[in-house]
């Protein structure tokens, strides 16, 4: 498995001409595409990734329309979800499983079955993120949070 603990990230340069991600020990670049060691290229190239997650064995980054995994074990990317109603805006792992945000006006995706089954979740997502033991999400004015992904409860914002 690919140490990720020291984090991933992307990396934008030269006026967005070329991206590169990064992690502690290795970097690479290829003009105008985003890479990971040697393997963003050729079906790759053009994909254009909004988010990165690592979830156990792979990591997955999210875009247009698909989400893709990297395997390390054989050094390449593959789909794991095409297709999706909108793009992916953000990844987040809560209680073992894969939460994909893909906008306020479309549902999210989990990763219902490792590595590549993904089934639509009840409600709508703009992002997530795992905090104090819950897996809040957000979509216009409005932020949930939840146990267990399925019951969502209402957060009233605003000033006190």
């Amino acid at each position: 498995m690919v140490d990720w603990s020291h984090g991933i990230g992307l990396e934008t340069y030269r006026d967005d001409l070329a991206q590169y991600l990064y992690s502690e020990g290795w970097d690479t670049t290829v003009s105008g595409e985003a890479t990971l060691l040697s393997q963003w290229r050729s079906s790759k190239a053009s994909y254009v990734a909004n988010c990165f997650l690592d979830h156990r064995d792979y990591c997955y980054a999210g875009g247009a329309t698909t989400i893709v995994r990297y395997n390390p074990s054989t050094d390449s990317w593959a789909d794991s979800a095409t297709g999706l109603t909108n793009d992916v805006d953000g990844l987040e792992e809560f209680n073992g499983k894969l939460y994909a945000a893909l906008g306020g006006s479309v549902a999210f995706q989990y990763l219902s079955t490792y590595p590549d089954t993904w089934a639509a979740g009840a409600t709508n997502a703009a992002c997530f993120k795992k905090w104090q033991g819950k897996l809040w999400k957000g979509y216009g004015a409005d932020v949930y949070y939840s146990a267990d992904a399925v019951t969502w409860t209402k957060v009233t914002v605003g000033d006190p």
